[in-house]
């Protein structure tokens, strides 16, 4: 595996399966504990990861459907 960051290129460290630098890592403006807490406060802890949940499946789903569009680009360009 690469040091190198995924967005920039410079070095970085491992966060969650990316390799990210600290510039770009600060760029991602991550929840602080606080914040999450702030949320959980509003429905429960279980709401609010449940929400999470969803939210990264439909972002994941959504990725996939962009790389198949882009790829079938490609694929016509080359044909």
């Amino acid at each position: 595996m690469t040091n190198k960051c995924f967005n920039c290129g410079q070095n970085g460290t491992e966060l969650y399966g990316y390799v990210i630098c600290e510039a770009c890592k600060k760029d991602l403006r991550l929840f602080t504990d606080k914040t999450i807490e702030r949320h959980v406060a509003k429905f429960t802890k279980q709401a609010y990861k449940k929400e999470i949940e969803e939210r990264l499946a439909f972002t994941e789903i959504d990725v996939i459907k962009k790389k198949i569009k882009l790829l079938d680009i490609l694929y016509k360009l080359d044909h």
